[in-house]
């Protein structure tokens, strides 16, 4: 069962009895709880939620720009902002484009590993495409590398809410 289906499932159970084997899908919903603003619109923006995308590049390059200035990489609010969108892009979006991260295919009963991301099932998003997802000319994206590395660490520290919550209930 996918975390969708358990936090479903949570909010139309009643089945509040004690059962030692499984997680209650209520302790679920008690262990997300914990998680952050941004980690909770992170996690609804996977699901794409419009308002929640909206409200996480919001929360992101807040965070964003107050820990650029401390670090001494100052940005404008509208900098911080193509950062966290494209920081967030790539959180939402991290399947292989060919092959959607199923990794292999199975053609004529022969397993073919996917040659873009050679199993991984996970884009690998470079410098250009970074540079283009923010909005900056490419030969100018070694100024920019370090805070959007800078945006993209905030914003992954908040993504692991589900994460999270398994290890509060001990999964």
């Amino acid at each position: 069962m996918g975390i969708a289906e358990q936090l479903i499932g949570a909010m139309g159970t009643s089945d509040l009895g004690w059962k030692e084997e499984a997680t209650k899908p209520v302790e679920y919903v008690a262990a997300m709880a914990g998680v952050s603003g941004l980690g909770s619109d992170i996690f609804r923006a996977k699901g794409y939620d419009r308002a929640a995308i909206h409200r996480a590049v919001l929360l992101l390059a807040r965070k964003a720009w107050r820990a650029g200035h401390r670090r001494r990489m100052p940005m404008s609010d509208e900098q911080a902002k193509a950062l966290a969108r494209a920081a967030l892009v790539e959180i939402i979006r991290p399947h292989c484009r060919n092959c959607t991260g199923a990794r292999v295919s199975i053609i004529d009963d022969l397993k073919v590993t996917c040659p873009t991301c050679g199993g991984h099932g996970v884009h690998h998003y470079g410098d250009k495409e970074r540079a283009k997802l923010c909005g900056i000319y490419a030969n100018k994206w070694a100024l920019w590398e370090s805070r959007y590395e800078l945006v993209l660490s905030i914003a992954r520290g908040h993504d692991c809410a589900p994460m999270l919550a398994q290890v509060r209930l001990g999964v």
